[in-house]
């Protein structure tokens, strides 16, 4: 059962590490957007500015799209890092099991969102694709294998054996 236990808690520690590499990804995928799609944001930040009463600021809208992007990230850095703690022997709560769960939901939305664009829209966004249906699967293992650390370890502490 030890042995069970510490090979879960290794896969723990993987798994916990790609959510944090993913969640990098994730800024530089938003990065690239920015950058690649600048003349259009801009545009359309003048077209919003021209059309409203109150002048937009494409400082403004940046700093909103930071504060986003930091939103959108920071569930997952939690995750991976606690994820990462527990594999690595330190006691964490259940919390973020709870938080990885809710993840679960709009990332298996948004991945089966990117395989219908790319099949039926021809898309050629394959990359992204495929890393967010990593992520997925990474999530979801991390799921699973934070709940089976969690049982070994108590079954473990109770004085169960194999």
């Amino acid at each position: 059962m030890e042995k069970t236990l510490r090979r879960l808690q290794n896969n723990l520690v993987v798994a916990g590490t790609g959510l944090v590499v993913f969640s990098a990804w994730n800024v530089v995928r938003t990065l690239l957007l920015v950058f690649s799609y600048r003349k259009e944001l801009m545009a359309y930040i003048e077209m919003e500015s021209e059309e409203g009463e109150a002048e937009v600021s494409p400082v403004l809208v940046l700093v909103l799209l930071v504060a986003i992007v930091v939103v959108v990230i920071l569930p997952y850095l939690y995750v991976g890092k606690a994820a990462r703690d527990e594999g690595k022997g330190k006691k964490k709560r259940r919390a973020y099991i709870v938080i990885a769960i809710l993840l679960l939901i709009p990332q298996a939305y948004g991945a089966i969102y990117d395989i219908i664009m790319l099949i039926f829209l021809d898309s050629e966004e394959i990359v992204t694709v495929v890393i967010d249906i990593t992520t997925l699967c990474v999530l979801a293992e991390t799921v699973v294998t934070a709940i089976r650390v969690k049982k070994y370890s108590k079954k473990l502490t109770a004085g169960g054996h194999e």
